[in-house]
């Protein structure tokens, strides 16, 4: 059952106050800004541009002014809604948790003054939500989140990642949220990365690192229905523990070959505070 839109609100509100969110992401630099800063010396390396000539004659030492530079980026947020993101051992499933995590990176870019757009897919592009500022914005982000039902149910991260090369934004943010169940990424992951900032967050449950030694479990694939039967005695289970092992670290080969940063968020480990760290050293907030 899914968490209601409202309720992201309060937990947000929480989130601020235990990690002290303040500030935007401008930062004080030489050059002509979008705010006045101070007038101070010149020092070696200055532009001879910036120089305020009639206060440096009174003075009579030279000096420059300096600005407030805004450095607006763009935050994208790229995130799977294939049915295999509904699974979840508890009340919550993967995408409950992935609902928050995107209304926390978007009220972020709200507070840093930045512009944030998402893409939601499956095995096509279910929602396009173009990068925008504003309050209204990140709301209409949010009610998305927690409330969009997905027309398909299998995963194609390709198509996510070739809608990225198709805007031509560069220099963007791209917080890039799926359980990765997908062997295709690759090819169109390293050209996305080369001119953007990708972060993978890579959503998993419990029982998917940890399967428990019950015997043989009658299993049913999520996404395209076909079932079998798994052999999760003590043998078959550490068998299968192997090959999940195996594709996660695969995917950690890719990613680091890709100059990707790979966060794994486990529905029972503690995982805000080091998105929050990531994420204002990333916009230098």
């Amino acid at each position: 059952m899914r968490t209601p839109f409202c309720g992201s609100y309060v937990l947000f509100y929480h989130v601020c106050i235990k990690y002290t969110l303040v500030g935007s992401s401008r930062t004080a630099l030489k050059g002509v800004g979008f705010e006045f800063d101070q007038i101070r010396e010149y020092v070696v390396g200055d532009d001879l541009r910036f120089v305020d000539w009639h206060a440096s004659a009174r003075s009579q030492t030279l000096l420059v002014k300096q600005y407030i530079e805004e450095r607006s980026r763009t935050v994208m947020l790229v995130i799977d809604v294939s049915c295999s993101m509904m699974f979840g051992h508890s009340e919550k499933s993967k995408y409950d948790r992935v609902a928050w995590i995107g209304s926390i990176l978007a009220f972020i870019v709200l507070y840093g003054s930045d512009r944030v757009g998402c893409i939601l897919y499956t095995d096509m592009i279910e929602q396009y939500i173009a990068p925008a500022k504003g309050r209204a914005h990140i709301y209409e982000i949010m009610r998305i989140l927690f409330e969009y039902v997905p027309t398909k149910k299998t995963t194609n991260i390709t198509v996510a990642l070739k809608k990225l090369l198709e805007l031509r934004q560069k220099s963007s943010v791209v917080f890039l949220i799926s359980d990765f169940i997908d062997d295709h990424i690759g090819e169109y992951l390293k050209h996305v990365a080369r001119g953007n900032d990708v972060i993978a967050v890579r959503c998993l449950d419990v029982h998917e690192c940890e399967l428990p030694s019950v015997g043989y479990v009658t299993m049913q694939d999520q996404e395209d229905g076909s079932s079998g039967v798994l052999d999760l005695g003590i043998n078959g289970s550490s068998a299968v523990k192997q090959i999940l092992a195996m594709r996660m670290k695969e995917q950690d080969t890719l990613f680091k070959r890709c100059g990707v940063d790979c966060l794994d968020n486990r529905d029972d480990e503690a995982f805000v505070g080091e998105l929050f760290a990531l994420f204002r050293r990333r916009m230098r907030y």
